[in-house]
């Protein structure tokens, strides 16, 4: 009897090989997909995808990549990002909004880690009086500012307990002069310079007085003046005075520099050292303290700092309508400056760059503590400028104003000087 073979049909027969042809097909595909890389329809080409890092304070912001909703919310590393252009968005209630075009790259990691959202509250009324030249004290406990349309007194005011003291000036300081008011460390004096002009001394428990003629600076608790001739020492802690006298043709001196006169103009050399001698431009140069071994000199309008250790008298100069605000980080000195309406980024050794130019005149700058943004008021807005400038600086408006005289900070708090709705006084802007 013959034996009859079993066969299976056509289709079962060929089902395992076009599993074999799929799988052979899609592994390499699968492999590619896994490690990252995807089809650009854009490019016609496949790439690897990229990163990208969103995290924000306050955490727990809404992000949009393009318009569509990311689930996750900040702080979020997003992986497999098709490379490409995305419009960021980053929000959250009762905040004001982040948004940034920034760009992808294949295996590259982006960041937009340094969002900062403000508040938006709103500006408070603080005080209703005219005032200028607002100034915090180092620790932020205290305001000081000018007070009255006429200047005649020095407005102390208490941010702890909300009180306000006026300290009267033996004569009124000139409304057309521009001011600058500056504190000494132990917050219990506040030194007033017109710019040109006369100089007050106003300690928090005392009286103001004016002083003789000279330039005027803070060294710690100790209040420093170049007279004509001599050096005045005065120290608020205990009143002591000491005066002590310069040579022929030396303006001003401080920490083992001096300021020269010759041949018509002034040059800056060491003690140590007087054949070594920098020759500075024309003007009415005096020291103005030391920032990051740069010993820096002012003639009110014009910084100049010159590294002393190199061979190559290397310099930096720039323009300031008050004192720059400088914020220290990283190993590094930041010095944010303000020139008409004009705000500028000055890294000491390294470079200057201009941040912002604005029509009308900037009439406050300060650092966020974090610097990574600042914060700076014009005559009639108060700004925050981000510092990462890829496609531009993000800028928003935190406030809106009539007019401003004025802007500092206290404890990560502004407060202007300034109208708004028609009433005039000192505001209060919470912004974080």
């Amino acid at each position: 009897m013959r034996k009859r073979f079993y066969r299976a049909p056509f289709h079962r027969r060929i089902l395992p090989w076009v599993f074999i042809i799929i799988f052979f097909a899609m592994a390499p595909a699968v492999v590619f997909y896994t490690a990252g890389y995807r089809y650009n329809p854009k490019k016609g080409v496949i790439e690897r995808n990229g990163t990208l890092i969103v995290d924000s304070i306050p955490k727990g912001a809404s992000i949009t990549l393009n318009g569509s909703v990311v689930p996750e919310r900040s702080p979020v590393t997003l992986q497999n990002v098709a490379p490409g252009t995305y419009t960021i968005r980053v929000t959250s209630p009762g905040y004001s909004i982040w948004e940034k075009t920034l760009d992808v790259r294949p295996e590259r990691v982006t960041f937009a880690n340094h969002i900062h959202l403000w508040k938006t509250s709103g500006p408070v009324f603080l005080v209703p009086e005219h005032v200028r030249g607002i100034r915090a004290s180092p620790s932020g406990r205290y305001l000081a500012a000018l007070a009255g349309d006429a200047t005649s007194s020095l407005l102390i005011f208490d941010l702890s307990n909300d009180t306000a003291e006026f300290l009267p000036f033996s004569s009124t300081v000139a409304t057309s002069q521009r001011v600058e008011l500056t504190w000494n460390d132990a917050e219990t004096a506040v030194l007033v310079r017109e710019l040109p002009g006369s100089a007050y001394l106003a300690e928090r428990k005392g009286s103001v007085q004016k002083l003789p003629d000279g330039f005027y600076r803070w060294d710690g608790g100790t209040l420093i003046g170049a007279l004509e001739g001599e050096m005045l020492m005065y120290s608020v802690s205990n009143g002591d005075i000491r005066r002590t006298p310069l040579p022929n043709d030396v303006i001003d001196e401080q920490n083992g520099f001096r300021l020269f006169r010759r041949n018509g103009g002034t040059v800056l050399g060491e003690v140590r050292t007087p054949d070594r001698v920098f020759e500075l431009p024309s003007g009415n140069w005096h020291f103005a303290g030391r920032i990051s071994g740069y010993p820096f000199v002012t003639d009110g309008n014009r910084w100049l700092g010159i590294d002393v250790e190199e061979n190559t008298r290397e310099g930096l100069s720039f323009f300031s309508d008050d004192a720059p605000d400088i914020l220290q980080k990283s190993g590094e000195t930041f010095v944010i400056t303000r020139t008409g309406g004009e705000l500028w980024l000055t890294i000491i050794g390294r470079s200057s760059e201009l941040l912002v130019r604005k029509s009308q005149a900037i009439t406050g700058a300060v650092w966020h503590r974090l610097g990574e943004q600042n914060f700076y008021s014009t005559q009639a807005a108060v700004q925050a400028l981000d510092i990462d400038s890829r496609n531009g600086r993000y800028e928003t408006r935190l406030a809106s104003f009539d007019e401003i005289d004025g802007m500092t900070k206290a404890r990560n708090v502004l407060y202007i000087a300034g109208v708004r709705d028609g009433q005039r006084g000192i505001y209060r802007l919470d912004v974080e």
